[in-house]
C-alpha cells in the first residue's frame, strides 16, 4: 500500500494510538511536570549526514516523527533537531517511546514512522502484543492487535537513567508527597482545623529531602540554588550530575536514531555538533573535586 503522507496512514492504523479511557485527565503534579521541563530545557545541536541516494530516506524518517511540512532539503537540521527533540519528550513523560515502521514499497521503499502508546504493550515470541481495554475497542474495533518485531521501533531510557521502569518508578516517587502540605493538612483546614503536632517547615524539608533521595541517579535540584539544605560542593555536583544525565539521555537518543538508519538500510547518521558529551561532563566533575578547577570554571566548561 502506497501511503503519499503521514495523515494517509492515520486513517488506516494497524495498531491503537492512544486509549482514552487510560488518559490521566487530572492536572500533573508540580514537581513532576518541573522536572519533565527542566531535562527538556536543555537545547542542542544536530546534523545529519547522508549520502545522496539515501536522503530523502532519512528525511522521510524525520518528517514522520515531527509531522511537520517543511521543505525536504534546506531544512534537514530543523527537522532533525525536532525529531531528537520529540523522541526526548515521550522519553521524558513515558520513559519509552514505540513507533511504528510503515515500508511503502511501492514507493521507493521509503519509511514513516507512525507513534502510537506504550501503554498494555508487550513483547513475547517476535511479535509485539498490544493489548487494548475494554473501554476502547469499539474505538479500534479490535481487542488486541499483533504486530511484527521487524515493523516495530521501540525506545526506552537507557539503564544508566533507571531504563523505562525505574524511571517510571522516579516519577511516581517524585509524585507521592506534594510539596507544600500533604492531604490531610488541607482536608483539616477546609474544615478550619488547625493540624496538632504538624510542621510545616519540617515537612518541606523532609519532602526535599525525599525528592532529592528519588531522583540522586539524575541529580535534579529542584531549581534549589540556595545553601540552607547543601553545601555549595554539593549544590555544584548535583547540577553537573543533571548536566550528565541531559547529555547522556541526548546521546542515547542519537545512537538509537543511527541503529534505526542502519536496521533500515539507510546511509545516514546524525552527528552532534559543538556539545560536551557526557564522558566530558563526568571528566569536568573529577577535576573539581580533586580541586583542579573551581566550581564555577566546572560549570562553565559544562554548560551548553
Amino acid at each position: 500500500m502506497r501511503f503519499e503522507s503521514l495523515e494517509q496512514l492515520k486513517k488506516a492504523p494497524r495498531v491503537a494510538r492512544y486509549f482514552p479511557s487510560l488518559s490521566d485527565v487530572a492536572s500533573p503534579n508540580t514537581d513532576v511536570f518541573m522536572f519533565t521541563e527542566d531535562v527538556l530545557a536543555a537545547n542542542f545541536s544536530v546534523e545529519v549526514q547522508a549520502s545522496p541516494d539515501h536522503e530523502t530516506h532519512a528525511i522521510a524518517i524525520l518528517k514522520s516523527l515531527t509531522d511537520r511540512p517543511e521543505s525536504i532539503l534546506h531544512r534537514v537540521n530543523s527537522l532533525l533537531g525536532a525529531s531528537v527533540e520529540k523522541i526526548a519528550r515521550e522519553l521524558v513523560f513515558h520513559g519509552r517511546s514505540v513507533h511504528e515502521i510503515v515500508r511503502d514499497e511501492e514507493n521507493n521503499g521509503v519509511c514513516l514512522l507512525y507513534s502510537f502508546t506504550p501503554q498494555r504493550l508487550f513483547r513475547a515470541f517476535g511479535r509485539y502484543i498490544q493489548c487494548i481495554p475494554k473501554a476502547d475497542r469499539s474505538l479500534w474495533k479490535k481487542a488486541y492487535m499483533v504486530i511484527p518485531d521487524k515493523d516495530i521501533w521501540d525506545i526506552a531510557m537507557p539503564e544508566e537513567l533507571g531504563g523505562c521502569r525505574g524511571y517510571r518508578a522516579m516519577l511516581k516517587g517524585l509524585a507521592r508527597f506534594p510539596h507544600v502540605s500533604p492531604s490531610f493538612f488541607l482536608d483539616e483546614l477546609t474544615q478550619k482545623q488547625w493540624p496538632a503536632h504538624y510542621d510545616t517547615q519540617r515537612y518541606i524539608r523532609e519532602s526535599e529531602f525525599f525528592q532529592a533521595k528519588v531522583t540522586a541517579r539524575w541529580g535534579w535540584n529542584r531549581r534549589d540554588y540556595g545553601q540552607q539544605n547543601w553545601t555549595e560542593f554539593y549544590l555544584f555536583y548535583k547540577t553537573l550530575q543533571f548536566m550528565w544525565a541531559q547529555a547522556f539521555m541526548r546521546e542515547h537518543i542519537v545512537r538509537e536514531v543511527n541503529q534505526l538508519f542502519r536496521r533500515l538500510g539507510i546511509e545516514a547518521e546524525i552527528v552532534v555538533k559543538g556539545l560536551p558529551t557526557s564522558n566530558e561532563i563526568l571528566a569536568v566533575r573529577q577535576r573539581m573535586c580533586e580541586g583542579d578547577i573551581s566550581f564555577t570554571e566546572a560549570l562553565n566548561a559544562c554548560s551548553i
